[in-house]
């Protein structure tokens, strides 16, 4: 189930993250400005604020991902 959606904005456009909630979990879906989908976090024993705080460090840059 979709819960909400995080933007970053970069000299080459706008990432988004979005986050999800599964049967186990909270999934991040991360996605470059073309829409393509580059990368996906399970996050199966955590909060939504464990989540919440995780994807702010990507969009802050204290977290990079590969992608």
């Amino acid at each position: 189930m979709f819960l909400t959606s995080y933007f970053k904005e970069t000299p080459e456009g706008q990432y988004k993250a979005e986050i999800h909630q599964s049967k186990i979990g909270y999934i991040v879906e991360y996605y470059k400005p073309t829409g393509e989908k580059f990368q996906s976090k399970d996050f199966p024993s955590h909060s939504i604020h464990y989540v919440k705080d995780a994807v702010e460090n990507w969009i802050s840059g204290i977290v990079p991902l590969n992608g």
